[in-house]
């Protein structure tokens, strides 16, 4: 099987959302993709993307939103973290063209 190279429009196609393995009963590993439309950072103007969680299973803890990272030469921002597995909530995209700190 051929490897798809990263960002290409195949590679986009085999996305359905977050990617997720099991780590154990209790957790798991989840990345999160956004597609920046305007292309790598050579076209690009965002600076940075935000992805914001908020869950229902965990709805009184106070979270952040975190920063994503690009991989370098490509349209692909990602950022992966540990849920636990019976963790239930939504998340929101937030891309920009500051490249300061979340406030």
């Amino acid at each position: 099987m051929t490897a798809l190279k990263v960002g290409s429009e195949s590679w986009w196609q085999s996305k359905h959302g977050p990617e997720w393995q099991r780590l154990n009963d209790e957790m798991f590993e989840v990345t999160f993709w956004w597609r920046d439309p305007q292309g790598s950072e050579e076209y690009s103007t965002i600076k940075r993307v935000w992805i914001y969680i908020t869950g229902v299973t965990d709805h009184h803890q106070n979270s952040q939103p975190q920063s994503m990272q690009r991989i370098a030469g490509t349209n692909v921002w990602q950022w992966t973290t540990q849920l636990n597995a019976n963790w239930r909530g939504s998340y929101c995209f937030i891309p920009t063209e500051r490249d300061d700190i979340f406030s």
